[in-house]
């Protein structure tokens, strides 16, 4: 605790799931599995269901409290594998699948806000 126990620098948290329509073999797999049969993960693949600042840059607990003691403003399903987490900050972006152990760290491109509604039908 000490002195600089206040000037602990939180990340930002994100939480992506799966979109609905989705192909439902895509849902609650493994990290390899997932990479066997549809390719690695994907952000266009994934819904935003949270995002906001919490008091931990540790993944598992990140983890608990998205499963047993979620935020009141939250609506996604409890922290499940094939969901990823993001935490960022000014310094960028990292991401995280949830794997059948613990977490997997991946490459993947922050979505840009300004292109969510682009694409034409």
């Amino acid at each position: 605790h000490g002195l600089f126990a206040d000037l602990v620098h939180y990340q930002t948290f994100v939480h992506w799931q799966l979109k609905p329509d989705v192909n439902i073999r895509m849902k609650f797999i493994g990290y390899e599995e997932l990479c066997h049969l549809f390719g690695s993960p994907d952000l266009a693949n994934y819904e935003k269901v949270y995002e906001g600042a919490v008091k931990t840059n540790d993944l598992e607990e990140l983890y608990e409290l998205f499963n047993i003691q979620h935020p009141e403003d939250y609506t996604g399903h409890s922290l499940s594998m094939s969901d990823i987490l993001e935490l960022y900050d000014d310094s960028g972006s990292t991401f995280h699948y949830v794997d059948w152990v613990g977490f997997r760290e991946v490459e993947l491109e922050p979505v840009d806000p300004n292109m969510a509604y682009t694409q034409s039908m």
